[in-house]
């Protein structure tokens, strides 16, 4: 049974967008550990700014 371009298109949508939020997410994580001070995150958050 073939499945309708409608489904493959929306499928790979959400997959870009999973693979998307995964690396964003992958970015920002050190930044986002409790055990920082505001300095080091400050700090870990420019860096990746640049």
């Amino acid at each position: 049974m073939d499945v309708p371009k409608k489904d493959d298109d929306e499928a790979a949508r959400t997959e870009r967008a999973r693979r998307i939020g995964l690396f964003r997410y992958m970015l920002i994580r050190e930044a986002a550990d409790s055990g920082l001070t505001g300095r080091q995150r400050g700090a870990l958050v420019r860096k990746l700014a640049q």
